[in-house]
């Protein structure tokens, strides 16, 4: 396959060929693909395309054929889709038509993008065509073509890489051996190999994913162009792979990142990006539990017969997955396990009305409520009840995890320092009346609080004074008073 070409003639134009000879325009016969009906002397058109030249005009045969094939299509489609007469055309030569219109959609890709090349070459944005003057080719490209001026620079990149490193590719293009798809997977691909990898690999290279590419689709070929360094250099793929791969894996961690927000209306919504192996691993939990062969399978119709959207089935299966999460694994968050306090009326589990309300604030129906305490196993005890010991006296000097839960419930599941929100998750557990003093490790005697608090009622600059139910005050005492306890 002979590689694009485009040679000056004496005019000062161009004529482009792909295996044809370049100076005489052979590689595309215009005329070959005049259509009957186009009028040739006369340019059709309105629009972006007022004052263009007329065909009858132009002297290159690119340059006709261009002209002739805007001409052709206008006429052919002129009524819109209703005026194309395809109503009469079997399954056979529709089919037909679509493969046939794909090649050439493909192969005048190849053809613009040469042309492209060739308008860059000779500085098409000095309002060479008549127009005004831009900065550059792309930016010309997105004026004059109404093409956004980011599609527009990889237009342009594309075009330097096609007619220049990748001109196979730009060939096979042209003589439609490949779709546009394929091109850009091809040329991706080849992007990706090591800078310093020699020229004669890179050649190489390129011929492979050519070869593929005549049995591919782009997708098929976009995975031999994740391994396409193991075929023409395998001696260096494989610390390439692993450095790779490393990159890939610190980039995203340092992407990974989770949102929640309360619409006030019962739901939350998260927003999360998570590297690929974790989504594996999310992804195959949720359909695990949603599998429908299971025995307490999700029900996968609503109130109607119409069956579920797959979204809400694996949103159930997201909420079963964390209802069922081993909490007993998951790190402690301020001596207990990451568990979420349901307050439940004694009256709601044996059938009342009262709402239950978990320690974020949240409400939940009766019935959701007592679903959660049957899921649960509740413990027998209503804080200080007999199966829970919440005073150790001298006994012990650090508060247990039923105590400090006991404290959490009292304190609204807050920090006990007035006017703080930290969570009592974060929260420390303080004796108001210090253990190396005497202080005993009793619920009377115990408060949770953050970090920054507790920090604070040991330092002599600060006082503390009980306020209402378990709040405490801590405030700077003033230089002339003394701290109290």
């Amino acid at each position: 396959m002979e590689p694009f070409t485009h040679a000056a003639a004496d005019d000062g134009s161009a004529s482009i060929s792909a295996g044809g000879d370049a100076a005489s325009g052979a590689g595309v016969d215009a005329d070959a693909v005049a259509v009957a009906g186009a009028d040739a002397g006369v340019w059709p058109l309105e629009g972006r395309w007022r004052g263009f030249s007329s065909v009858e005009v132009r002297t290159q045969r690119v340059h006709r054929f261009t002209g002739r094939l805007v001409a052709a299509v206008a006429d052919a489609t002129a009524g819109g889709v209703d005026g194309v007469a395809v109503g009469c055309l079997s399954a056979a030569e529709a089919g037909e038509a679509v493969l046939e219109l794909g090649e050439v959609m493909a192969r005048l890709k190849g053809l613009q993008l040469a042309l492209l090349a060739r308008a860059d070459e000779q500085d098409v944005s000095t309002c060479a065509d008549g127009g005004p003057a831009a900065v550059n080719t792309a930016a010309w490209l997105s004026h004059r073509g109404l093409v956004a001026g980011r599609v527009a620079r990889g237009e342009v990149r594309r075009c330097r890489e096609l007619t220049g490193q990748y001109a196979a590719t730009g060939s096979a293009l042209l003589a439609g051996d490949l779709d546009v798809a394929q091109a850009e997977v091809i040329v991706s691909s080849l992007n990706r190999l090591p800078g310093d990898l020699e020229v004669e690999d890179r050649v190489r290279a390129e011929k492979v994913m050519l070869a593929e590419a005549a049995r591919l689709d782009a997708e098929q070929l976009r995975v031999v162009g994740r391994r396409l360094l193991e075929v023409i250099a395998p001696e260096v793929a494989e610390e390439v792979e692993a450095a790779r791969l490393a990159k890939e894996e610190d980039a995203a961690a340092a992407r990974t990142w989770l949102t929640t927000w309360d619409d006030g209306e019962g739901t939350t919504h998260l927003n999360v990006k998570l590297s690929t192996r974790h989504a594996d691993m999310l992804r195959a939990a949720l359909h695990a539990i949603a599998n429908p062969g299971l025995a307490d399978a999700i029900c996968r119709t609503e109130s109607s017969p119409s069956p579920k959207p797959g979204p809400r089935i694996l949103g159930e299966a997201f909420c079963r997955l964390l209802e069922t999460l081993d909490v007993d694994r998951v790190p402690q968050n301020g001596g207990m396990s990451a568990t979420v306090v349901v307050t439940i009326p004694l009256a709601t589990l044996h059938g009342g009305l009262e709402a239950a309300t978990l320690d974020t604030g949240t409400r939940l129906s009766p019935g959701e409520a007592r679903r959660m305490a049957c899921d649960a196993g509740l413990v027998p005890v209503v804080l200080g009840g007999r199966s829970e010991v919440l005073d150790h006296g001298r006994a012990r000097r650090l508060y247990s995890r039923s105590q400090r839960l006991a404290m959490a419930v009292r304190q609204d599941f807050r920090c006990a320092a007035e006017g703080c929100d930290r969570p009592s998750g974060w929260c420390d557990a303080h004796h108001l009346r210090p253990w190396s003093t005497g202080g005993r490790t009793d619920l009377a005697d115990g408060v949770l609080l953050c970090g920054r608090h507790h920090t604070l009622v040991h330092h002599p600059d600060y006082t503390v004074r009980r306020g209402s139910g378990w709040r405490l005050s801590i405030v700077r005492t003033p230089r002339d008073t003394p701290r109290r306890q």
